[in-house]
């Protein structure tokens, strides 16, 4: 497992620099903040909170648990997510799909249009 120790924060000007630093890691201990459209195909876990901030979108097919709270501004695909450890939100119209999610620590919010499908 290859661990990247520290909180990321992807945007559009720094997007290129996080994705090939990134490449390969299974595992971030801090927050994920996405900004912009990110690929992390071997991502699997995110110690801390994710965000995904509006016309953005995250690509992490593997991503099976988020550590803190999920917070969600723009469609998100998360087919192997089984597990949020605190809160999740999803905001405006966005769209959460996570088929096998099975445990969200201690809330969920649904703000306007949102949608869930899990």
């Amino acid at each position: 497992m290859t661990t990247y120790t520290d909180n990321v924060e992807i945007t559009k000007s720094n997007k290129a620099d996080w994705i090939k630093k990134l490449q390969g890691v299974t595992q971030i201990t801090g927050y994920l903040s996405i900004h912009a459209d990110a690929k992390l195909p071997a991502l699997k876990s995110v110690g801390g909170g994710l965000y995904i901030y509006a016309e953005a979108k995250l690509t992490a097919p593997v991503l099976t648990s988020v550590g803190g709270g999920l917070s969600i501004h723009a469609d998100a695909k998360l087919p192997a997510l089984t597990s949020v450890g605190s809160g999740l939100s999803i905001y405006a119209e966005a769209k959460l799909t996570a088929p096998v999610l099975t445990s969200v620590g201690s809330g969920l919010s649904i703000y306007a249009e949102a949608k869930l499908t899990a």
